[in-house]
């Protein structure tokens, strides 16, 4: 799937942004210097924003 390189973004969080925007900084910031991830792998794939298009793309 492509991507585009260089945007990165953090939006949406509402209500629980206190909770999950410094959880998903970090784990933005680990990916960018390409340092161990804080969470496990199949939770960072659980928090990918193009998990939904990836999934319908399997389903083909």
């Amino acid at each position: 799937m492509q991507r585009h390189e260089g945007i990165y973004t953090l939006l949406g969080y509402a209500s629980r942004g206190l909770i999950w925007a410094p959880l998903a900084a970090e784990l933005l910031a680990s990916q960018l210097e390409h340092e161990p991830l804080p969470l496990e792998a199949t939770l960072a794939a659980a928090l990918d924003p193009a998990r939904f298009l990836l999934k319908a793309r399997r389903k083909l």
